[in-house]
This record gives C-alpha cells, sequence and structure tokens, in this order.
C-alpha cells in the first residue's frame, strides 16, 4: 500500500528525498490528479477522499502520495513517462467504473 502524507510539506520532503536518492538515469514519474467536480460543480472534501482510497489500491507499495491544495499527488519511483500515464489511465479508469454512492454520483 502507498504512503499517504498528511500535509503538504511532509510530502514535498518526502518527494525530494525520493527524486534525490534517484539512480541516475532512473526515471520518475509525478502525476498531479485533479478531481472533476461532481454535478453541482463542487469538488467535496468527499470526493477527493473517496479518489484517495482507490488511489491506495491501485498504487504500488513504493509510490508517495500527497495532497496539495485540491490536488492529489503521486510520485512513482522507477517509472518513465509511458508508465506515469499508463498509471494515470488505470486510476481513471478505476474511477470511471467505481460506484462513489455518498451522493457524489460520477467523479
Amino acid at each position: 500500500m502507498p504512503h499517504f502524507y498528511r500535509t503538504p510539506d511532509e510530502f514535498a520532503a518526502a518527494a525530494r528525498t525520493t527524486v534525490a536518492a534517484a539512480v541516475p538515469r532512473q526515471p520518475t514519474a509525478v502525476l498531479v490528479i485533479e478531481v472533476d467536480p461532481a454535478a453541482d460543480g463542487a469538488v467535496t472534501e468527499s470526493a477527493i477522499s473517496a479518489v484517495a482510497e482507490i488511489i491506495r489500491h491501485t498504487a504500488r507499495e513504493d509510490d508517495l502520495v500527497g495532497r496539495v491544495g485540491d490536488q492529489l499527488v503521486m510520485v512513482l519511483p522507477s517509472s518513465n513517462a509511458e508508465d506515469g500515464c499508463a498509471a494515470g489511465e488505470r486510476l481513471a479508469a478505476a474511477v470511471r467504473v467505481h460506484d462513489f454512492g455518498e451522493g457524489l454520483g460520477r467523479l
């Protein structure tokens, strides 16, 4: 299960450490995840939390995940741009088919 950081500063420090420790020429992908608003136009705390829960079940153990404002950010060590794109597509597909319930509707 990936590690979720509670504050943006804690996440940024861990991400800097991970990127700095990367082997030269070892890629690291970064995903910025923005939750689209629900039908009423608002991005709610519960919507962001629901997407974060999906990330918990789809991300790798060594991936870093943090929240910066209303966005979720993932650092994927040992992943190139294609790997990052594939991870983003898998996450988007998981969100599209997930039944969020709780009145969230489609995200």
